[in-house]
């Protein structure tokens, strides 16, 4: 009896397992669908489409003509992406009345003039929902920021640093 116990139990978990992450890798999957369509837009130039693509509550926290002069500046100094690796990625399921599930895409860019780290967040993708880009944030020790970390492309940049839509 306990042995048909503990067999169920194990056959339980293994299928809960094979649940959560069969969903999260789906999750996964339309975060870097997203993600794949902000890189193709962005190698485009066409600045007014790639910024369609963030969430309106990304533009809560960073102004849309401040995030705009942002990645201006980023092109500017870093030049166009030419390559660009998924390094790591994180899926979290938001429980007890959070706001649904939580996917970080980390790529490695190369960029024609340095290397760099982007790092997009997204919300939702879970069922039928798409990916909501909620947060983007880009590295680069070659990177010169403003000293109030405002992207002024006509201004020099004294700086280094990341930039967070925040602005920190």
């Amino acid at each position: 009896m306990r042995g048909r116990v503990i067999a169920w139990l194990g056959i339980f978990a293994a299928v809960a397992v094979c649940i959560g992450g069969c969903g999260m890798s789906a999750t996964k999957k339309a975060a870097e669908k997203k993600a794949d369509e902000l890189f193709a837009v962005r190698a485009t130039g066409d600045l007014d489409a790639l910024l369609d693509l963030y969430a309106p509550v990304f533009y809560q926290h960073m102004p849309r003509d401040k995030w705009r002069a942002t990645l201006e500046l980023v092109t500017q100094q870093l030049g166009p992406v030419r390559s660009r690796q998924l390094a790591n990625w994180r899926t979290t399921v938001n429980t007890a009345g959070a706001d649904g599930t939580d996917t970080q895409l980390l790529y490695h860019v190369e960029y024609s003039k340095a290397k760099g780290t982007e790092t997009l967040q997204f919300l939702g993708g879970d069922g039928d929902t798409p990916p909501l880009l909620i947060g983007h944030t880009i590295f680069s020790s070659s990177l010169k920021l403003p000293p109030e970390g405002t992207a002024k492309p006509s201004e020099p940049a004294p700086t280094e640093g990341a930039v967070k839509p925040d602005g920190k």
